[in-house]
């Protein structure tokens, strides 16, 4: 029973990181056209650039956790057995 919960806690955690990566990269993507100029180059200084960083850093980290979690799981399914 414990082996089960644990593998639900793992599945939940691997859904759960790989939706938020996902919201934060997709974020990240919409201020794209808003931090760079009309030549297409990114404006290091704007507010738009600095979300558009600080929301893509976030979706990778998450993408990270979701990898790791994934392995994770991965590995407690396959010794469950």
């Amino acid at each position: 029973m414990d082996k089960k919960r644990t593998l639900r806690d793992y599945k939940n955690k691997v859904l759960t990181t790989l939706v938020l990566g996902l919201i934060f990269i997709v974020t990240s993507v919409f201020f794209i056209p808003l931090a760079t100029n009309d030549f297409g180059e990114f404006l290091p200084t704007s507010l738009e650039a600095i979300i558009f960083y600080v929301t893509l850093a976030i979706g990778i980290v998450f993408f990270l956790l979701f990898i790791i979690f994934l392995v994770i799981y991965i590995h407690h399914y396959r010794t469950s057995k």
